[in-house]
């Protein structure tokens, strides 16, 4: 075995777990699940009152901090950090034709929606829905 060989093969290994274990960090595309509690919330108030309620649900979810609000975009980006792990969270909310607004949270990370994502996700619907009851 040479000593290029010896050298450059586990570096190369190191550099593609790193790459596959950060999440977030990776090329991988926001990827939705099809778990029907993770399902599209949609709301009866206004668009002002609904982003306001998704800051402050998210805000008060575990690990999450609000890290961009971006309203051209009907986004609201989170960052869930807990250690070693980060997820970025989407949260879309958009006015919908027939005076409800729609609330989407997707997770943009390399692999499906984890049972610790989707336990926080669950958590922020859970607050949401309970400030906009």
């Amino acid at each position: 075995m040479s000593f290029r060989t010896a050298v450059i093969k586990p570096i190369i290994s190191i550099v593609i777990l790193a790459l596959a274990s950060c999440g977030c960090a990776s090329s991988y595309s926001t990827l939705r699940t099809n778990d029907p509690s993770l399902r599209s919330r949609f709301y009866n108030a206004p668009y002002s009152k609904v982003v306001d309620a998704v800051v402050e649900a998210a805000s008060k979810t575990r690990n999450w901090k609000v890290q961009e609000i971006d309203e051209e975009q009907n986004l609201i980006m989170v960052v869930d950090e807990d250690g070693w792990r980060r997820y970025v969270i989407k949260i879309y909310v958009k006015e919908m034709p027939d005076n409800r607004v729609r609330v989407d949270a997707v997770c943009a990370t390399g692999g499906d929606i984890v049972m610790a994502n989707k336990e926080f996700l669950m958590e922020f619907l859970a607050k949401l829905d309970n400030i906009l009851k």
